[in-house]
């Protein structure tokens, strides 16, 4: 199996396919990249995985789906772009719920100047509500 690895690398090295990646990684201050799949990234699920990050938005009362895309990046950064794909085929919901994964000030923001009521828990509470504890630790 290495063997295999090894020599692929030094193909693609030869080919120059590689500095294509290095690039990459250092644009987006990576620490590893996929050499197959650049699309995908290393997340949390489960340990560290290649993975793909999908955002979608629901309509509770019909379950259709009303918004969607994959990212790059994290969560909280999509908030924002999935509401306004939500408002560009329907209208701004009068409600959300989310995880603690879009919890921030800048979309605690932008839903109160819209008038959307939102249920997002910060990252204590979404611990607390696992049942899992946390020490927060402060500087005095």
């Amino acid at each position: 199996m290495r063997r295999k690895r090894k020599a692929k690398l030094e193909k693609m090295l030869k080919e120059d396919k590689l500095k294509d990646k290095i690039e990459k990684m250092k644009e987006s201050k990576a620490s590893k990249v996929s050499i197959t799949d650049p699309e995908c990234r290393f997340m949390r699920s489960r340990g560290l995985n290649l993975c793909y990050n999908a955002q979608i938005s629901i309509d509770s009362e019909s379950g259709i789906l009303v918004a969607r895309d994959v990212i790059k990046n994290v969560d909280y950064h999509q908030l924002i772009p999935q509401l306004e794909q939500v408002k560009a085929n329907l209208r701004y919901p009068d409600e959300i719920s989310a995880d603690n994964g879009y919890y921030s000030g800048k979309n605690l923001v932008y839903l109160a100047e819209r008038g959307i009521n939102a249920y997002i828990p910060d990252e204590n509470t979404a611990i607390a509500e696992k049942g899992k504890e946390r020490i927060i630790r402060r500087r005095g």
